[in-house]
């Protein structure tokens, strides 16, 4: 999923539909989501399909989501205002992703067109560090 439709995805999400597992502070969702898929030849079609994230905040307001792509990837997002704030790695830190999906054992580092060819090492070596946090090995 995009950062972009992570974004919105996060900024969708009423906390009320949420579990909290760290009160105020980690919560748990899983929810229909329709998204757009490409076919492959140029056309899409929609689809639906359950998703489970973990919404990161700090007491009512939201920083981050942690969305699971089945048992092989993660992805992440922390929007603008919070980042450098080690939001994700504290969040990481406390071993929720073992604990709500200990099946997880990769993640991988995508890049966007909009990543520079020479910001793409820094976004790996990020990624890479994350994931040791979270206990997760970086899949090739």
């Amino acid at each position: 999923m995009k950062d972009e439709q992570l974004e919105s995805l996060l900024k969708k999400t009423d906390l009320s539909e949420c579990m909290p597992l760290i009160y105020n502070y980690i919560y748990y969702c899983k929810k229909p989501i329709k998204t757009r898929v490409s076919r492959g030849d140029g056309t899409y079609r929609y689809s639906v399909d359950d998703y489970e994230f973990l919404i990161i905040t700090n007491g009512e307001e939201k920083q981050g989501i942690i969305l699971r792509c089945g048992t092989v990837d993660l992805h992440w997002f922390v929007l603008n205002k919070w980042r450098n704030q080690h939001v994700l790695s504290n969040a990481l830190r406390t071993g929720i992703v073992n604990d709500v999906w200990p099946e997880n054992k990769t993640i991988s580092c995508c890049y966007s067109w909009r990543d520079k060819v020479i910001d793409r090492p820094k976004k790996y070596a990020m990624t890479e560090y994350l994931a040791g946090i979270a206990g997760l090995k970086m899949k090739d």
